[in-house]
């Protein structure tokens, strides 16, 4: 049984805590009623959708444009000091690079030119120590991804019809759907014989391996880019199991999955 002294010793030891909790207490609400202001401050890049189809079709000439847009209306919602700003821009970045990177690789260009491209430009952004260099580095990014992607479609363009150009981005709309040859034929007006044969002489591979490549290119992205379990990346894929995902992502990649977003999820 607990004696009456020790009991009023606790009591009174409670009690000397109290003061430093409350204290405790005012500087975390205070800090997150900061950090709220603050990330009101972050851009919903979804709504800027003129910039991102200019990444999508590879557009030089208007993505420089779009790019300042964006920029411009970060820079008018901030208000804090100089330093801040500039934490505040950067952190923009960070949300804005996952948005970049999906609509270049879903353009056409190749995802680890767009991945190596990515690395090296957050690591200049976050060594940047001023505003105007930082916006002018973010512009260059935005115009280096465009870029990539223009090269690519220049590349096949001119060699591949219009109906497989549309099929080709149907298969990439609904990646993580397992969408049937009569479904796509349907999608371009083609007979599905006569469709298979044209995809592939026009791309190179069979519309079963392409499928296969864009469920790869995707899942990369999702490594990278998200914090899903990789049976989650697995199963939203429409890969049978994991461990097959594992065998065709290596044989794709060269790496385990594991490995892969061990060596890219610091693009973040």
């Amino acid at each position: 049984m607990l004696n009456k002294s020790y009991l009023e010793n606790e009591y009174n030891s409670i009690w000397r805590e109290k003061p430093i909790k409350n204290e405790l207490k005012r500087k975390m609400h205070k800090e997150i009623l900061k950090q709220r202001d603050q990330h009101k401050l972050f851009m919903n890049f979804d709504e800027f959708e003129s910039l991102e189809a200019c990444i999508l079709v590879g557009d030089q000439e208007k993505v420089e444009h779009e790019c300042n847009i964006m920029l411009s209306q970060i820079r008018e919602e901030l208000s804090y000091d100089d330093g801040v700003s500039l934490v505040i821009l950067k952190k923009n970045f960070t949300h804005f690079l996952g948005f970049a990177v999906r609509a270049a690789i879903k353009g056409g260009a190749i995802p680890e030119e767009i991945y190596h491209i990515s690395e090296i430009y957050m690591e200049k952004i976050e060594q940047s120590v001023s505003y105007m260099e930082t916006e002018i580095l973010i512009e260059l990014f935005v115009v280096d991804l465009t870029y990539k992607v223009n090269l690519f479609r220049h590349k096949t363009e001119k060699v591949i019809s219009p109906p497989i150009r549309k099929a080709k981005k149907y298969i990439r709309k609904n990646v993580c759907v397992d969408v049937s040859l009569n479904e796509l034929g349907d999608q371009v007006s083609l007979s599905p014989s006569y469709l298979s044969n044209l995809f592939k002489n026009e791309v190179g591979m069979t519309i079963s391996q392409y499928k296969q490549k864009v469920k790869i290119e995707e899942a990369c992205q999702l490594l990278a880019f998200s914090e899903y379990s990789l049976s989650e990346i697995s199963e939203n894929l429409g890969f049978c199991t994991q461990s097959y995902f594992s065998i065709v992502f290596n044989k794709h990649m060269g790496v385990t999955p594991k490995v892969y977003r061990q060596e890219h999820m610091s693009v973040v």
